[in-house]
């Protein structure tokens, strides 16, 4: 638990509000304060890596708050969005079209040690390709919720692959040029709606940055929800105005 007496704790949230005051009107006020919570837990050691540019993608926030990590000591990396996905059934070209656009995107991994940060080097250099097991413990999500996303999210690409291959009539070559074109893509049969919109049903924790597992969701006992009860003593410890920000009764 962050200890609110230790000077160098105090004197991080006494920053990050400054921040939060300077950001006023110009970005949601809810989702920063859980930005806010996430960083806090990085520095409580609840989670090894504190994720930026993946939730609230303000870039003043994002290089504000990476330059108050390597302020207070914490090791800061930059590097492409992560990706779990799990490509295997799916033809190699749409693989490689669709980890090369992930390839183009950017975030910041603040590490809470330098062992950390070497082990998200080394992820950078592999493509931001990962093991979802490893991105559930380097986030310190739970495991069973990062799995469900990614399910959903390969329910999204067979979406996607089935809509390309009907309009392209099942031409390759054509199929390449519709993803490549950056036109909408719009699904057609109940299946292919379903699978699609299996990425855009969430159910976010409690006070976390996660979105849960549908176990989770129903099981007041379940791993999202005993870590979500931990964000929000952390909350509670830290400062009353933040854990009602946070609340979502």
């Amino acid at each position: 638990m962050i200890d609110m007496k230790n000077p160098e704790t105090g004197r991080l949230y006494e920053a990050l509000k400054l921040l939060e005051a300077n950001l006023a009107g110009t970005v949601d006020r809810d989702e920063l304060a859980q930005e806010i919570l996430d960083f806090l837990a990085m520095a409580a050691g609840l989670k090894p890596v504190f994720l930026l540019g993946r939730g609230l993608d303000s870039p003043r926030w994002v290089d504000c708050a990476a330059g108050l990590a390597a302020e207070f000591g914490f090791h800061v990396v930059r590097g492409i969005f992560w990706d779990a996905t799990p490509f295997d059934k799916f033809p190699r070209w749409y693989r490689d079209y669709t980890v090369a656009q992930f390839g183009a995107l950017r975030s910041v991994y603040v590490c809470s040690s330098a062992e950390t940060a070497t082990e998200i080097n080394a992820i950078n250099e592999a493509g931001g390709r990962l093991s979802m097991s490893t991105e559930a413990r380097l986030l310190g999500y739970p495991e069973c919720c990062v799995a469900a996303h990614y399910d959903s999210a390969g329910r999204y690409h067979q979406a996607i692959l089935s809509i390309v291959k009907r309009l392209a009539g099942g031409d390759r070559t054509q199929m390449q040029a519709l993803l490549r074109s950056g036109v909408p893509l719009f699904p057609k049969t109940p299946r292919e709606s379903a699978n699609m919109e299996a990425l855009f049903l969430l159910d976010p924790a409690s006070f976390g940055s996660w979105n849960q597992c549908q176990s989770c969701a129903e099981d007041d006992h379940s791993p999202s929800a005993k870590l979500s009860e931990k964000y929000r003593a952390l909350a509670e410890t830290t400062d009353v105005e933040l854990l009602r920000t946070l609340s979502r009764d």
